[in-house]
């Protein structure tokens, strides 16, 4: 049971930071497709966020995660040691890229659901105008 207690407080307490890292890359996206979306052209707001904005808070953030689990940065090797005595197993990173691209994780998801939800709050906004 204890087991159990310590998984799950581990499990929540790392989706928590995450959350909190994430939160403010999702607020700034958002704001900055709401705005790019309802950029006027032609006298009419556009609607959807411009190619700047998709390139830079969906595109570009969608390829970094793709990359990081596509090639398997991320992996851990697992290396038991044949000491003949219990020891402890080793995990090591096959890239030194692994921990640095787990990191940007929770704020190119922000982004993504930030850009999202921007540009449908935007396009609601346009059909009431």
């Amino acid at each position: 049971m204890g087991n159990l207690v310590d998984t799950l407080a581990a499990a929540g307490t790392t989706l928590a930071l995450y959350l909190m890292l994430g939160f403010p890359f999702l607020i700034w996206s958002g704001r900055t497709s709401y705005a790019s979306a309802l950029l006027e052209v032609d006298g009419q707001p556009r609607g959807w966020p411009g190619r700047a904005a998709t390139v830079w808070l969906a595109i570009l953030p969608l390829l970094l995660i793709a990359y990081y689990f596509v090639s398997g940065i991320g992996r851990l090797n697992v290396e038991q040691p044949d000491l003949g005595v219990a020891t402890a197993t080793v995990q090591k990173y096959e890239s030194e890229w692994g921990p640095w691209l787990f990191l940007w994780l929770p704020p190119c998801v922000g982004m993504i659901i930030g850009y999202f939800v921007g540009a449908i709050i935007a396009r609601n906004r346009k059909e009431r105008l």
